[in-house]
């Protein structure tokens, strides 16, 4: 199954929302790319980042940083569906 989503400060992605319906014995979500969005501001540098478990201390691990000079991010993430992340 192919997903695309758009992301913001406001909005952030929420996985019960994505993989509320993932099933198996090892269901995976695989993310392969980070676009920057044209309509960002020239200057800004945008971090995608995931934030971790609170037995991680609520953590946030950054995947990808964007901006006008590297607009896309390429990834090879395999994330467990099964929990929450």
């Amino acid at each position: 199954m192919l997903h695309g989503t758009k992301i913001s400060d406001s909005k952030p992605l929420k996985s019960s929302r994505l993989f509320e319906q993932a099933s198996g014995e090892f269901a995976t979500f695989h993310l392969s790319a980070a676009i920057l969005d044209t309509c960002a501001d020239p200057k800004a540098k945008v971090r995608l980042t995931v934030k971790l478990e609170e037995k991680y201390k609520n953590q946030e691990v950054t995947l990808a940083v964007l901006s006008k000079d590297q607009e896309v991010a390429a990834l090879d993430l395999y994330l467990n569906c099964t929990q929450q992340v």
